[in-house]
């Protein structure tokens, strides 16, 4: 009886800390800055060397996978790149990406 009470509380933990993560569906933009590291067309993805992601992640290198591949071109290693990313689940999805010294979002 005594391991299906642990148990039990163990279950309603790990849900109150997945649900919340999942979300509810609707998408919270997070903001970032860094240099770009390496292109992938073929798989839409870039990596990042970059700060803290507020309210997501510390200070990293990271591969994204970008929402779509045109997104990616003219992006080039050694770029110094202002970001955003959604949650997509339990991961995330570049979003926009903007070279430094560009105005105008891709």
């Amino acid at each position: 009886m005594r391991r299906r009470v642990a148990v039990g509380v163990w279950v309603v933990i790990l849900l109150g800390v997945l649900v919340p993560a999942l979300g509810s569906g609707a998408t919270r933009p997070f903001e970032g800055e860094g240099e770009v590291v390496a292109v992938d067309l073929e798989k839409s993805s870039v990596t990042i060397k970059h700060g803290e992601i507020r309210g997501l992640m510390s200070p990293m290198t990271m591969e994204f996978t970008a929402k779509s591949r045109e997104l990616l071109k003219g992006v080039r290693p050694g770029d110094k790149v202002r970001f955003t990313l959604e949650r997509s689940g339990l991961s995330v999805i570049l979003t926009e990406i903007l070279r430094q010294g560009e105005t105008d979002s891709k």
